[in-house]
């Protein structure tokens, strides 16, 4: 059982520990500063802990050895009961040990400090000295995340905290934490009981941050438009937004959404967005295709702590894929939320987290700062700090960096952001089959996203569906990138901007491996350079551990990478200076030993052809053996042209991004076109040996034989399919709708071209037909059913052009009459209405029919229900074809009570030919002169009313009742002004009764 710690206990802890710094000391460095352990292993051993500091048989030390422990040693340590539970620098560990338990045994180990951990240890920077943050602070309390010791039980400490009147807000769901509302003045009194391991204070709200970025990230050469082109959309890959609520209604979607939020789709647009990047189909538009158009999408509010659907969609649905597109405190470091990820992404090692960098440069971040202006360090959230997780910075589309994008280093110096993509500038999904424009790194996040679904797909492909490593992953993403900025990795771009179609590449060509280093030991592979190279490029990547929340840097073990030549030069990677000075920041990388990542790259420009070593060093693996992966690639005078790439329709007038890939910055790049398939080449431009794309405007031509060129010197290049180019039909009209059928027509663009007829399918739009002419009829099934139809053009050749905007059939039949069909158009009383009395009443109910086939309807019932009573039906009168009938039921409804419901109008004629338009559903809202009980139940439902809203009758002299919204010189029983509802109930006396109902 847990009992609060007095101030004066607390002292007797501190001072256990500080009557022992007489001797002498080891420095230990922590995120808060630096402390002192002291070889005091002959004396500690023999003190026995506090009743205070034990709980569940258990209580914690921090120790310190001259060495690492083993892997021998560390399970020997837990067989015994003595669980390592973090890691803060070399020999420096945090250890739970059963009270029983012999200290003695430790001198093998060579332990030289044994200390308790003071409560003031385990604080964040953010609990360390008032004021809180506002977002935090309730009254005279704070809001705070603890992190609770591994051996503590979370019902235990709840039922502590009950007890001892803190109010618990939050358990964790996948990870051992509770969030509990505190005195603020009692913040080292609670991190002094014995289950605390770390509190932090409630970090802000998570904000939102908010296709020619499908070609800049190389997405296309993954999921290429030509009919013998790679096909990796994402197909296979579940994916998750976390974000604002419902995704959708769009049928960008269409058969891949889960929504598993309860916020409807007008909660917000941020996530719409986010997933239209990730995974759009481009079935409305395509050319607001999304990265991997066929993965499946799931959707869930986000969370500040990530105690959410995750990991039971991961072990459930496979969902190994997530975007987070929210900020969550500027610098704020490695937090509690950074610990989680880490670990979800380190337990489950396919498991990927894709995180926007933030858009706050120009935010030096406060009380976080990270010492160098406001132009570096100003990540956004500690969730972003992770080792394991990916942070996007946000390029423009001509692969600028954004102005807003943050910038790192993370808080120990790590490299942040990861990688660079296309955030600013995009057209993507809003609900209810909408796009909207969108940017930001919200934008920049999902389109690494969306290329790790590609990558995902291409890999399960290769290799018989195995799911890949999301380290491995992570690598190629990272080795592959296009060196942006200052040459080698920095603190805007990271590794350089998204390039797909290397990562790739990488796959295909086997251009990777897995291995594993302990501590102290080496692990060497050849690696055979051709010739002909103009930069060699090695990647070292490892999946860390998740960090103590306390250690001065995240790193915990420490590999290191050299690639030697049969020469014996040695070539190291390269290194960032993190100090915190703008101009050391922004200084290009050097090349020496890294410390701070996990991540290394060694880069040798025109290095001689042969064979090398790469050598992986265990400098530090305190946790060995440590895996790893490995990644290389060559890059050449070769140009690779990589938008277009094959079978994209272009459209005469229009302007195309032409995008390429090479390397170096000699020569300038012609650029040349051909609409027969090379035979004839035609100029278009001559560009600088810096520029990697060319806005080029469509010649007026068709043509299903297009290629575009790019030389330099003796290097050329085209696209690996031809492409098209044709005008989008235009004027498309759904002219005749039948039960099995539909009738399609269209502007004719050329005599010389022929058509596709689109239909939407199960997941995306599918070619239905084909026409010679300017129209087709083809089979439909359930015509009462939304359609949605286009069209495109197709050349000579064969190939066809872009497909126009897809256009909306709601459903029902056109110009197609049955025999026999009567339908209900529409209800002429109470539809929609709010009837307000002051006693129960009659209403009558009058409804529109129409006889839409071509005999006469004859002998027709038409029926009413509402409120579980029993139907009333009535004969209608003769209809003749084309006719109209407006009909009034002789039985009027009896309307009592208060009620919303719906009154259920159908119409009974045994030869309809087409019963999908013969029931009508009418909603209606009753109040009774109870009217005061109904609106206090039920106000929610009034509030967003104008001011000096008026129900029923306003001729008070008729008798009946006025209900009149107020927004200004209304008081309720608190003392708050706000919005009440008054009412004014009139009976035939004409003596008035006023009430109200504050809002």
């Amino acid at each position: 059982m847990f009992k609060y710690i007095s101030i004066p206990g607390l002292l007797i802890l501190s001072f256990f520990g500080m009557q022992l710094y007489g001797q002498s000391s080891f420095p230990v460095r922590f995120s808060f500063g630096q402390a002192y352990f002291p070889d005091n292993y002959e004396a500690a051993q023999k003190n026995i802990p506090a009743k205070e500091e034990i709980t569940s048989g258990k209580y914690v030390r921090y120790i310190r050895s001259e060495r690492l422990f083993s892997a021998r040693e560390r399970h020997a340590l837990n067989e015994a009961g003595v669980s390592v539970l973090e890691y803060i620098q070399f020999g420096v560990y945090l250890v739970s040990i059963p009270a029983a338990y012999d200290l003695g045994q430790l001198e093998k180990l060579q332990v030289k400090s044994i200390l308790p951990v003071k409560p003031v240890w385990k604080l964040a920077r953010n609990l360390q000295e008032p004021p809180f943050g506002e977002w935090a602070v309730f009254g005279d309390h704070i809001a705070v995340n603890i992190r609770l010791y591994p051996h503590a039980g979370i019902d235990e400490v709840v039922g502590f905290c009950q007890k001892n009147g803190l109010e618990i807000r939050k358990t964790g769901t996948n990870a051992h934490f509770i969030q509990v509302l505190i005195p603020q003045e009692q913040v080292e009194d609670i991190a002094a009981l014995p289950f605390v391991q770390y509190m932090e204070l409630l970090p802000p709200p998570a904000e939102p941050e908010d296709t020619r970025g499908r070609s800049l990230h190389r997405s296309n050469m993954m999921d290429s438009d030509a009919p013998s082109g790679k096909k990796y959309n994402g197909d296979g890959v579940s994916v998750l937004v976390r974000d604002d609520g419902q995704l959708g209604p769009h049928i960008d979607f269409q058969g891949r959404l889960s929504n598993l939020t309860l916020d409807p789709p007008e909660a917000g647009d941020h996530g719409d967005g986010v997933a239209g990047i990730l995974t759009g189909a481009g079935n409305l538009d395509p050319t607001k295709k999304g990265m991997a158009a066929g993965a499946r999408l799931f959707a869930v509010d986000v969370t500040d702590d990530f105690q959410d659907e995750t990991i039971d969609l991961f072990l459930d649905e496979n969902v190994t894929i997530t975007n987070t597109s929210y900020s969550n405190g500027c610098n704020s470091g490695y937090t509690l939320t950074s610990q989680i990820t880490d670990e979800q992404l380190y337990v489950f090692p396919t498991l990927m987290h894709v995180f926007s960098a933030g858009n706050a440069n120009g935010n030096d971040c406060g009380d976080n700062a990270y010492g160098a202006g406001n132009q570096w360090g100003n990540i956004t959230g500690g969730h972003k700090q992770g080792k394991n997780s990916i942070a996007a910075a946000n390029l423009l589309a001509d692969a600028t960096l954004d102005n807003t994008s943050s910038r790192g280093p993370a808080y120990d110096g790590r490299i942040k952001p990861d990688v660079a993509a296309n955030g600013n500038g995009h057209t993507s999904t809003a609900p209810f089959n909408d796009y909207l424009v969108f940017g930001g790194t919200s934008g920049a996040a999902p389109g690494i996203a969306g290329c790790l679904a590609q990558l995902t797909h291409a890999f399960k492909s290769i290799h018989n569906g195995q799911e890949p490593a999301s380290a491995l992953l992570k690598t190629l993403i990272l080795n592959s990138a296009n060196d942006l900025g200052n040459p080698g990795p920095d603190f805007r771009f990271g590794w350089g901007h998204v390039n797909a179609g290397r990562a790739l590449r990488h796959l295909e060509e086997a251009r990777w491996s897995e291995n594993s280093v302990d501590n102290g030991a080496t692990v060497t592979q050849n690696l055979d350079i051709p010739a002909g190279v103009r930069q060699a490029k090695v990647m070292l990547y490892w999946p860390e551990a998740p960090a103590s929340e306390l250690a001065a840097k995240a790193l915990i073990n420490d590999l290191d990478l050299t690639l030697t030549a049969s020469d014996g030069t040695v070539y190291r990677p390269w290194k960032l200076d993190p100090t915190p000075d703008p101009v050391l920041l922004n200084t290009p990388a050097g090349k020496g030993r890294d410390s701070l990542n996990n991540m290394e790259q060694v880069a040798i420009d025109n290095p001689t052809a042969g064979s090398y070593t790469i050598r992986v060093n265990g400098t530090e693996v305190p946790f060995g053996p440590q895996s790893f992966f490995l990644a290389w690639e060559f890059l050449t005078d070769s140009i690779t042209l990589t938008y277009p790439n094959g079978g994209e329709g272009f459209v005469p007038g229009e302007t195309e991004r032409i995008h390429w890939d090479a390397f170096r910055t000699v020569g300038n790049f012609v650029l040349r076109y051909s609409t027969d398939d090379g035979a004839n080449w035609q100029l278009i431009t001559t560009v600088n040996n810096t520029v990697r794309m060319y806005d080029w405007t469509v010649p007026n031509a068709i043509s299903g034989k297009v290629r575009i060129q790019v030389q330099r010197e003796n290097q050329t290049d085209t696209n690996d399919a031809v492409f098209s180019i044709a005008p989008i039909p235009q004027n498309i009209e759904i002219t005749k709708v039948c039960l099995d059928s539909m009738r399609l027509s269209w502007t004719d663009v050329h005599d010389t071209l022929s058509y596709d007829v689109y239909l939407l399918g199960d997941k995306y739009m599918e070619v239905v037909g084909s026409s010679e002419t300017n129209s087709l009829v083809f089979p439909i099934q359930n015509a009462h059913l939304e359609k949605w139809v286009s069209v495109r053009s197709k050349t000579d050749a064969g190939l066809a052009g872009r497909r126009a905007i897809a256009v909306q059939w709601p459903g029902g039949l056109k110009n197609c009459p049955q025999p026999d069909d009567i339908a209900i158009r529409e209800s002429l009383s109470l539809a929609g209405d709010t009837i307000i009395s002051c006693s129960a009443t009659n209403r009558a109910l009058e409804v529109r029919l129409e006889n839409q086939g071509m005999n006469t309807i004859s002998g027709a019932v038409l029926n009413y229900q509402f409120d579980n009573q029993g139907v009333v039906s009535e004969i209608l009168p003769d209809i003749a074809a084309g006719a109209t009938l407006d009909y009034t039921f002789t039985n009027e409804p009896e309307l009592s009570g208060n009620q919303s419901f719906n009154i259920l109008i159908w119409a009974s004629y045994p030869s309809d030919d087409y019963k999908y338009n013969d029931t009508l559903s009418v909603p209606v809202l009753f109040i009774t002169e109870a009217v005061g009980t109904y609106f206090t139940e039920n106000f929610e439902a009034f509030s967003s009313f104008p001011d000096g809203w008026l129900i029923g009758n306003p001729d008070a002299s008729e008798g009946g009742i006025t209900w009149t919204l107020r927004t200004t010189g209304v008081t309720g029983a608190n003392g708050v002004p706000g919005r009440a509802l008054y009412l004014n109930c009139f009976d035939y006396t004409n003596r008035g009764v006023e009430d109200y109902i504050y809002l």
